[in-house]
């Protein structure tokens, strides 16, 4: 069973989802959804790491993109399979 800040991210994520989706209206807006999450989480780390950490960070997502660990495939998982984030 997943802990409570694992559930609460779980529960955060799927208002969003539930929120964003209706928004979007044409494939391009698919792209300037997930240009504009990068973007602004990119500038809020920009606040507490300084550019080699926000390269090293980046490297690292880009190492464990495929990791099935955060898939949003499994979205009907509520004990602690797939996180969606």
């Amino acid at each position: 069973m997943a802990d409570d800040s694992t559930r609460r991210m779980r529960e955060i994520q799927e208002k969003l989802l539930v929120f964003v989706q209706p928004q979007l209206n044409s494939d391009k807006d698919f792209m300037y959804m997930a240009t504009m999450l990068l973007k602004h989480s990119v500038v809020l780390y920009q606040t507490f790491l300084d550019d080699e950490s926000l390269r090293e960070m980046l490297h690292h997502v880009a190492d464990n993109l495929a990791d099935n660990q955060f898939s949003i495939i499994d979205l009907d998982d509520d004990e602690g399979g797939a996180t969606r984030h």
